[in-house]
């Protein structure tokens, strides 16, 4: 025992740190998500809890992570692979959807412990995690104990991860960047090739966290790293870049399960198509807001309500504390003055920090993406790059710490006076050039750096005066954990200011309509009530929700609403359906939204459905003094069989016939069916048999040829089959489904098998049997020496 502390006591002290820093959850039972802000805003739960709402810049966790989660899992356990969401916006892919993680190893913890504790976990995993591999790298590349310990401190707990800690997914994205890099520096020393494979499994860890855009940041610095430490002679640069790509390629290939559905999903979705450049460029850094580097609230803070400036904080925080900031500083200026010490890695991190700035600032640079269009890139937040910055920063810092202990601990560091400078820069600006409103907002927020760094020369020069008590290695390990200390305080402060832990319960409470909604609803659809996925944790059908690759042609469908034509969708993730839009009605009643949820006190405002204007209607249901439930009696049902059908070639028509005065059992085909059908008052009768994300099971008895139409999206992998004999799915109604029946009792299936998922399996099975063989075969190869 004695001996593996000696070895791996700086993990053991960052685990005792993790511990402390997430005290919350082990000591008072409090879980680390927003649900504060789920009781606090959402309806029905704002009607009954009077709470303070800590950070209303999360909402989004809430209302969209946890509830895919909470599905995912749901549909795990019962032993079904969570394909389809059948429960949002007339039925979406749910695997496919790179953010919903439903491939994500840690996905295990939800099936040995309760939801609540395997969250917790799940989400406190990703500082853990990340301080781990970050001290492991860092003792690969030969810093010291204490240099790692303090890299991996302002990484893990860094503004990047904190700010993100709650989502559950750009952390697990980013925390494999270091494992990655721990095993390319231990294939350069021990030239085996078990550590790339390690490296494809790192990264393809990554690609399944749940956020592909920082993914493939990590897998491209990964990338730039095997090549810039493995570079040989001129003459064999062609090789060495070959077998990189090749090499970086099989993380993709090993994934092929998830890249290939998702991939055909982005090209069904607006967001293969549709760019919004004014949303790209708000999502640039400000120049100005590399002041929060060293001051991370100089601009306010969510939780206190007092943020100006053109910024996003979540979005653009990369703070990894002041004293780390100040050795990163050292170690790019100790470059500069020709110092050797660890100068590749100086170099290499010190450009990643450079070309991540290029890429994220208000500068012309960052625009290079927009142009080029680069898909994920162009269509997402260029600032989350900064992500890079955070982990290159905190490595710097190690490397600066190191570097200062050795060459020269009773000097002040030498970036310490241009910092020192910046604070008092900021002090005048609050002077001189901050506006009248935000003064003291900027000045509140610049004490607590200013006391930090007035400790940190505490520590540096008072450790003059110890020089007689202590050796000179027993005083470097107390300056420098004095100072881990100190920055170990400071991200706490960080951490706990910006991250909410709440009470277990507040987590998507029961309400007083639940019930009723269950006993009336059954598959129909609600409308009114449930706002982005918030219906999803109590399986309640609606035709709205936040999903970033919605399907194109239902897009299309719901933005109608407002001038009954074809709008050509955007990259929007929320998709909703406007109470009072001139085709408001007509497209509740086709999405079949039969039971409409209101507030009991009613008035004129936007957000309520002006259910008096349509009298006759909606009838009243239910009221418990908070909200009605009504139902429409106009709501095209959500399956029926027919015989009455018209065809339609063009998208224009089809919305038109749709949106005004459409008869509820007529049906808009694209092509005409095979089977002659002739319109019929009787075409028989369909009975729902069970209805599951996945699989949908109907009983027919029908005296003639007849449509069984269903009113949830239709999309490549679903597949129909009568009495177990395929058949053909056609399109209708602009997005969902009808099967052609021939006379008589039928059982008819609807069954969602991707041949993209089947595909990329088979992909996935080959790459990781050629990996394995590869890795272990006794194949004598040329090594590749840096």
């Amino acid at each position: 025992m004695r001996k593996l502390l000696a070895s791996h006591g700086q993990i053991f002290l960052l685990v005792l740190l993790w511990l402390v820093f997430t005290w919350p959850f082990w000591l008072k039972g409090l879980i680390p998500a927003p649900l504060d802000f789920l009781v606090g805003f959402f309806s029905p739960w704002r009607d009954h809890y009077n709470i303070p709402i800590k950070n209303p810049a999360i909402p989004d966790v809430v209302n969209q992570i946890i509830p895919w989660k909470i599905f995912t899992v749901d549909q795990w356990r019962q032993g079904i692979i969570p394909l389809w969401n059948p429960y949002n916006l007339g039925g979406t892919p749910h695997m496919a959807n790179w953010q919903s993680a439903v491939f994500y190893p840690l996905n295990l913890l939800f099936f040995f412990l309760n939801f609540l504790t395997g969250w917790s976990l799940y989400v406190l995993a990703q500082p853990l995690l990340a301080g781990v591999f970050t001290y492991l790298y860092a003792r690969v590349i030969k810093l010291s104990k204490i240099a790692g310990l303090f890299a991996a401190i302002s990484f893990s707990f860094s503004g990047f991860m904190t700010s993100w800690l709650q989502w559950g997914t750009l952390g697990h994205a980013i925390l494999w960047l270091p494992a990655s890099l721990w095993a390319i520096e231990k294939y350069l020393l021990k030239q085996n090739t078990k550590y790339l494979m390690l490296n494809t499994i790192f990264l393809s860890l990554s690609l399944l966290a749940g956020h592909l855009q920082i993914s493939l940041y990590v897998i491209f610095t990964s990338l730039a790293y095997f090549i810039f430490r493995t570079r040989k002679k001129k003459h064999q640069i062609i090789k060495r870049t070959l077998f990189s790509l090749v090499l970086f390629s099989l993380p993709f290939l090993l994934i092929a399960f998830q890249l290939i559905p998702s991939l055909e999903l982005y090209l069904l979705s607006p967001r293969s198509s549709s760019i919004n450049p004014d949303w790209f460029k708000f999502f640039r850094i400000p120049i100005e807001y590399l002041i929060t580097f060293i001051a991370p609230d100089f601009f306010g803070n969510p939780t206190t309500r007092n943020q100006w400036g053109n910024g996003s904080y979540v979005e653009m925080m990369g703070y990894v504390g002041l004293v780390p900031a100040v050795f990163a500083l050292g170690a790019i200026k100790g470059w500069l003055k020709g110092r050797k010490e660890n100068l590749a890695l100086v170099k290499f991190f010190t450009l990643l920090v450079l070309v991540s700035l290029l890429l994220s600032l208000q500068t012309p640079v960052a625009n290079v993406l927009l142009w080029l269009r680069l898909p994920i890139f162009a269509s997402s937040s260029p600032a989350r790059i900064i992500s890079l910055i955070s982990f290159s920063l905190a490595l710097l810092a190690g490397i600066g710490l190191d570097s200062w202990l050795k060459l020269g601990r009773e000097k002040l560091p030498s970036a310490a006076k241009l910092v020192a400078g910046l604070l008092g820069v900021l002090w005048v600006a609050t002077l001189i050039s901050v506006p009248v409103d935000h003064i003291q907002v900027a000045r509140r927020n610049l004490i607590i750096p200013t006391v930090i760094f007035i400790a940190f020369l505490i520590i540096v020069f008072g450790s003059r005066f110890l020089k007689k008590i202590f050796k000179n290695n027993q005083l470097s390990l107390i300056v420098a954990y004095s100072l881990l200390i100190l920055s170990a305080a400071d991200l706490f402060r960080f951490h706990h200011k910006f991250t909410p832990y709440t009470l277990k319960e507040y987590f998507y409470p029961t309400f007083g309509i639940r019930q009723k909604l269950k006993n009336f609803v059954g598959i129909e659809r609600t409308f009114g009530l449930f706002d982005s996925n918030l219906n999803l944790p109590f399986e309640f059908a609606t035709a709205e929700g936040y999903e970033p690759l919605p399907l194109s042609r239902y897009t299309t469908l719901i933005n109608a609403q407002s001038t009954g034509t074809i709008t050509p969708p955007n990259r929007s993730s929320q998709i909703q359906i406007g109470k009072n839009e001139p085709f408001t009605i007509p497209l509740i009643n086709l999405l079949a939204a039969r039971f409409v949820i209101q507030p009991t006190v009613h008035g004129s405002a936007p957000w309520e459905l002006h259910l008096w204007e349509y009298p006759g209607q909606f009838d009243l249901l239910y009221d418990d003094g908070n909200y009605q439930i009504f139902q429409n009696h106009q709501a095209t049902a959500r399956f029926f069989l027919t015989t009455d059908y018209a065809i339609r070639t063009k998208q224009q028509q089809i919305i038109d016939d749709l949106l005004q005065n459409h008869p509820r059992r007529t049906i808009i085909l694209e092509q005409e069916p095979e089977l002659n059908i002739v319109k019929t008052s009787d075409p028989g009768e369909a009975k729902l048999v069970s209805y599951r994300p996945n699989q949908v099971d109907f009983e027919i008895s029908s005296p003639v040829p007849s449509l069984l139409y269903l009113s949830d999206n239709i999309y490549p992998g679903w597949r129909a089959l009568i009495d177990d004999q395929p058949t053909v799915m056609l399109r209708a109604n602009f997005s969902f489904r009808a099967v052609p029946v021939s006379p008589g009792s039928h059982r008819v299936s609807m069954q969602y098998q991707p041949s993209s998922f089947t595909i990329g399996l088979i992909i996935s099975a080959a790459t990781l049997v050629g990996v394995i063989i590869w890795s272990v075969a006794p194949i004598k190869r040329q090594s590749v020496k840096s």
